[in-house]
């Protein structure tokens, strides 16, 4: 919850245009209607892309140090926390220093165009997917792709806007849930309105991959989703929905063993703990 207080007040006054202003959420456009087949193995190969995006270098449109997708995000969040102390200046240092919280500073322009530059190839596939009918084929990569545009834009709402309890009918982040017209800047929704589109996308996610079990501890099944919204309710104040699913999520695993954090710690994909997690190596470099 501490996170979540900081976030709020360190994005919100100095990262968001004026609130009449409408905002830019051009992709880069990676995947074009025109490219996407209809079979599904075409179609898990371009979510593994999605996938492969969320954690390269350049994610957020840079090529600095600080801009490798999600971790880097997660890692910057931590520092912003005050939970952990920096001795020494390094690349996530601006968030450190309450430098990534300025709207003209490129640490939060990351942010932004992480999540919204993966949300339209998303739509492109879903709506794809929709096009063609939800059946047993594709049903698990539907999920995923919902499960994926929830947790964008949990994380873009948190980032750029009041937190939900008490704040719902405050501006929050544009909401685009359509591939079309991606040049045309967006209104910003209500707190209330975007939330409204996470819990839905994330309940349809976890119904779609009931049975489907991940090939690597990359993909999101039905287990990482229950996670997410886990997550989710726990920002929203719904703690009884919250602690079902964490409780869902975690049955079956096992604890770290004293061992496991005095050895690899939380380094390793075989960490015991982790439902969902990427080990950047030569080997999984291709693997979404």
């Amino acid at each position: 919850m501490k996170i979540n207080k900081i976030l709020a007040g360190a994005f919100v006054a100095l990262s968001l245009l004026s609130c009449n202003r409408e905002l830019e959420t051009e992709s880069a456009k990676l995947i074009s209607e025109e490219q996407i087949p209809d079979d599904a193995a075409s179609l898990n190969n371009y979510l593994k892309g999605i996938y492969l995006s969320f954690r390269n270098h350049g994610s957020g449109g840079t090529t600095t140090h600080t801009d490798f997708g999600i971790m880097s995000i997660k890692a910057g969040v931590d520092l912003l926390s005050n939970d952990l102390i920096q001795a020494k200046q390094q690349h996530l240092g601006r968030y450190y220093n309450y430098e990534a919280r300025q709207s003209d500073n490129f640490t939060n322009e990351i942010v932004w165009n992480t999540f919204y530059s993966k949300i339209f190839d998303i739509n492109r596939l879903i709506e794809k997917i929709e096009g063609i009918g939800v059946n047993n084929e594709n049903r698990h990569i539907y999920g995923q792709l919902l499960a994926l545009r929830a947790y964008s834009y949990f994380n873009l709402v948190r980032f750029y806007a009041l937190t939900y309890v008490g704040h719902q009918n405050e501006l929050g982040v544009p909401l685009v849930t359509t591939a079309s017209s991606p040049e045309t800047p967006r209104a910003r929704a209500t707190v209330a309105e975007v939330y409204t589109q996470i819990t839905s996308d994330i309940e349809n996610a976890i119904t779609s991959l009931n049975g489907f079990t991940q090939q690597n501890i990359a993909q999101i099944d039905q287990r990482a989703a229950k996670a997410i919204a886990a997550d989710i309710y726990l920002e929203t104040g719904d703690y009884t929905r919250a602690a079902a699913y964490a409780n869902e999520a975690r049955t079956g695993k096992t604890l770290m063993s004293q061992a496991d954090y005095t050895g690899a710690g939380f380094s390793l994909k075989t960490n015991p703990e982790i439902i969902w997690g990427f080990d950047n190596s030569l080997q999984t470099k291709n693997i979404g």
